[in-house]
């Protein structure tokens, strides 16, 4: 698009080589070339910029390949910023974003690790019960609903979910821009959340951290800056959800997700878990999806499913098209991904 009619944005899970222990296992049908970090670092990077986007999401990055190859070789033409996955020093990889220098400048950058995030929500819900102020989960108090619900898990069930929500890694990488051509402001959310089979909860919780810190950073910005209405908010990255899945839903649905949803009772081993344990949450400000729907954009082993996504604040950012989806014949000629034509499983 022409400068002033539309930014064209970019997620990508460039799968990090921090993980490459565990490749033999994961990938079985994928050659050593396939898998060798050089070649598949030069790959990645000449396919994100094939896509001559203006905002380049990207999460699993190598922090020394940011630094060695990534950043370099796009510094003529992109400002970027690197997210180390929790506290500085104890990951290998992370989110990074990179803005196109010629229609974008960067105003503002925050890191927010999830963990954090979190205890910092129930601290407030603490405070709030202590001063007896009531969170519910309107818009208005959405802030405090995350918060609420993580102290509820605290004192009525000691849940592990909690314990995981305080000790993970995943983190909230907050980048304001400006559009040069025509000043607009917009915040974006580049993330990777929780991993893990079963830890929809966890995923779930996390997006509404995610959301609450992104609220915060753009309500913040807004006041100490003067403007009279907060950027507009993109979220990209790798949600580990499928549409169905209750992140995607409470990130998506008009309505949010329900306590009595029928995910929340699911634990972290795939069997029951007491009742009482789920959240009314609602996502502010609503989302719409950019990215279009997608039979899989992550293809691993035995697993297809849509896990990243491109979403935008609704009625303030619109989708003008969106990329075609990958062609399935040429990403199954070597069973899956990863491949020797594809370098990452996404």
């Amino acid at each position: 698009p022409a400068p002033g009619q539309g930014l064209r944005c970019l997620s990508y899970n460039v799968l990090s080589s921090a993980y490459e222990e565990q490749f033999e296992v994961l990938y079985p049908y994928a050659s050593r070339w396939a898998l060798h970090t050089a070649r598949r670092v030069q790959y990645t990077i000449a396919e994100a910029l094939t896509w001559q986007a203006h905002i380049i999401c990207l999460q699993e990055v190598d922090e020394q390949l940011y630094e060695d190859a990534w950043s370099p070789t796009l510094a003529d033409n992109f400002g970027g910023d690197f997210c180390a996955k929790g506290a500085a020093g104890v990951s290998f990889e992370g989110g990074a974003v990179f803005w196109d220098s010629e229609r974008l400048e960067c105003v503002a950058t925050r890191h927010v690790v999830l963990a954090n995030e979190a205890a910092a929500a129930l601290s407030q819900a603490e405070a709030d019960r202590e001063a007896g102020v009531d969170a519910g989960d309107d818009t208005d108090n959405a802030d405090n609903a995350v918060g609420t619900y993580l102290l509820h898990m605290k004192r009525e069930h000691g849940s592990a979910v909690l314990a995981v929500l305080l000790r993970v890694a995943q983190t909230a990488q907050l980048i304001c821009l400006r559009e040069l051509a025509t000043g607009r402001l917009m915040l974006v959310c580049n993330t990777h959340l929780y991993y893990k089979k079963h830890g929809c909860r966890e995923r779930t919780v996390q997006a509404a951290l995610m959301m609450r810190a992104a609220r915060t950073f753009r309500r913040e910005l807004a006041q100490k800056r003067g403007w009279s209405r907060e950027p507009a908010l993109i979220v990209a990255g790798d949600l580990n959800a499928e549409l169905h899945d209750l992140p995607a839903r409470f990130l998506l649905a008009d309505g949010g997700c329900e306590a009595d949803d029928a995910a929340w009772r699911v634990d972290e081993s795939g069997g029951e878990a007491p009742a009482g344990q789920g959240a009314a949450l609602r996502c502010s400000p609503a989302l719409e999806c950019a990215s279009g729907l997608h039979r899989w954009t992550n293809l691993a082993g035995q697993f297809e499913g849509q896990l990243d996504w491109v979403l935008v604040e609704r009625g303030r950012v619109s989708a003008l098209r969106h990329a075609p989806s990958a062609d399935e014949n040429e990403a199954r000629a070597a069973t899956a991904l990863p491949s020797e034509e594809f370098p990452s499983d996404h």
